[in-house]
């Protein structure tokens, strides 16, 4: 099981006796940075300790454990009284401990272990991520980014990945992944979510590899028109069930069928250039996203096209949209075009790239362990 440990710096847990398929991560910070940290890694088992147990914790700690609600979560707080515990259950903190010793560390995750493994097996609660992109205009890079973020993430094998473009009438994800043509597109699976069961699935979704699959979106207007937002919802949740990640790419589009998803994403990547009409459109996605209700904890900005002249320096930016940039990636116009041309990722066409150490360090955070750069003489050639 993986196990995450997460304290202040300064803070040490005792060593706990842990079994030969455990493994411990151990994560310093604020309790504000909770989510940022600890989210990625997507532990089965969280402790928390070192913090005083304020109304701000459990507030952050209920972020975390909605967006990742099969975490066993365990609060350590000497001196805790009945209130705290009561708060703390509300929050979804499955145990709270007063003491720290490695003979309570072991046996607080036995019982964890044994909640786990006794929970029942639910596909709706899959561990697969699902993921939003959205652009924060045309031209700011979003949908290579989504394209090759899912080629960086399927190159560890145990990872499956599928990719569907909810940019409606204008999405074009397909031409960064393939040159092949693809048969079935988002309004196919929409009208057949009732029956979708794995093997249906398996036969309509591209193969982009063995383990990264792709759904485009409508190339007519007729199409577009017969989707369902129900459906789609549907479908998100099917696709769930089966995949380790659920790439969304929205596009830069705010329509009904893309919004109806938004709460159901475990995170939102805003992709964006340090421009000052993208910093406007950028705050607007934000306030918007939270205006729904939704966490700010699960919204993450990501620069994309940096190393080259622009409008703000990234000082500046951060201020404009009143939060930290999570990642930067940088520009590669020649890899790009040359993608374009050959429907091959630019980060097997230029492995050694700036922009392809980028997608590799966005992909290791996700996947809570580095990426491994690989290089595919079968990828590069576009025969996959």
């Amino acid at each position: 099981m993986k196990i995450v440990f997460f304290s202040p710096e300064g803070f040490k847990f005792a060593e706990p006796e842990l079994s030969s398929l455990d493994t411990l991560v151990k994560l310093n910070g604020s309790y504000d940075q909770l989510n940022t940290l600890v989210f990625a890694q997507h532990p089965e088992i969280l402790l928390i300790g070192g913090f005083e147990a304020t109304d701000d914790l459990l507030a952050n700690v209920k972020h975390l454990v909605d967006g990742i609600p099969q975490s066993v979560v365990v609060l350590f707080a000497p001196g805790a009284d009945a209130e705290l515990l009561m708060k703390a259950m509300r929050v979804g903190v499955r145990e709270v401990c007063a003491a720290c010793t490695s003979e309570e560390l072991s046996a607080v995750i036995l019982r964890a272990r044994e909640h786990q493994m006794s929970a029942p097996v639910d596909n709706a609660l899959h561990h697969g991520q699902k993921i939003g992109f959205i652009s924060a205009k045309g031209g700011d890079g979003g949908t290579c980014v989504v394209a090759n973020l899912a080629s960086a993430l399927a190159k560890d094998e145990k990872n499956r990945i599928v990719v569907i473009d909810l940019s409606l009438s204008y999405g074009d994800v397909e031409i960064y992944l393939t040159n092949k043509t693809v048969t079935n597109n988002v309004m196919s699976f929409s009208s057949s979510v009732e029956r979708l069961d794995a093997t249906l699935l398996d036969l309509m979704v591209h193969h982009v590899s063995d383990n990264l699959h792709l759904i485009p979106s409508p190339s007519t207007l007729e199409d577009v028109l017969r989707i369902k937002s129900e459906d789609v919802e549907k479908l998100i949740d099917i696709l769930a069930s089966h995949y380790d990640y659920v790439f969304v790419d929205i596009g830069t589009g705010i329509d009904p069928v893309s919004m109806r998803i938004w709460d159901k994403l475990d995170r939102l990547i805003l992709t964006s250039t340090m421009t000052i009409p993208s910093a406007r459109r950028s705050s607007q996605v934000l306030h918007l996203w939270e205006s729904m209700g939704l966490s700010p904890n699960k919204a993450f900005v990501v620069l994309s096209r940096c190393g080259g002249p622009a409008d703000l320096s990234l000082t500046d930016y951060e201020q404009a949209i009143s939060r930290k940039v999570w990642h930067m990636v940088y520009r590669e116009f020649a890899g790009i075009q040359e993608s374009l041309l050959r429907g091959v990722p630019v980060i097997d066409l230029k492995p050694n790239s700036k922009f392809t150490d980028s997608i590799l360090e966005i992909a290791s955070d996700l996947n809570g362990k580095p990426i491994k750069r690989k290089f595919s003489l079968w990828a590069y050639l576009g025969i996959k």
